[in-house]
């Protein structure tokens, strides 16, 4: 099995759905595989030049499979914001999130897993090594 653990350390997630606007509200849970997949590969590019990347995206190939995931309690909270704009206007911000473990003491996991999943241990390093690179899966 291939397991990806996000620690959610201010037990928030801010995530806008995709062919959503972020006023709307909506909030992407749990996240998407695509998003999963994308900050895989952004965050792969902080491991600079010596990254096999034809071997990583390969690794991630297998990983199009719809994962199983593991989901903390969440409630649904927003934040209402009004920026200024040019001259005296301001125009109002919905900033939607997720307020994730409901004060768990530990700080709260998304996992997402892949349970039929093995991989040879040279690509299990070179996925750990591209994850431990993700600082946030949502919108940061």
């Amino acid at each position: 099995m291939i397991a990806l653990a996000f620690t959610l350390l201010a037990g928030r997630y801010h995530a806008t759905g995709w062919d959503h606007h972020v006023n709307e509200g909506t909030v992407e849970w749990p996240p998407s595989p695509w998003r999963v997949l994308r900050a895989l590969v952004a965050a792969s590019y902080r491991l600079g030049p010596d990254l096999d990347r034809a071997r990583l995206a390969a690794v991630l190939e297998r990983l199009t499979t719809p994962p199983v995931y593991f989901l903390p309690p969440t409630a649904p909270g927003h934040l209402r914001h009004y920026m200024p704009t040019e001259g005296d206007t301001t125009t109002k911000v919905f900033d939607a999130f997720l307020a994730v473990g409901h004060g768990a003491v530990d700080p709260p996991e998304l996992i997402v897993a892949w349970p039929e999943l093995e991989l040879a241990a040279a690509d299990t390093a070179r996925l750990a090594a591209a994850a431990a690179q993700i600082a946030y899966p949502g919108r940061a």
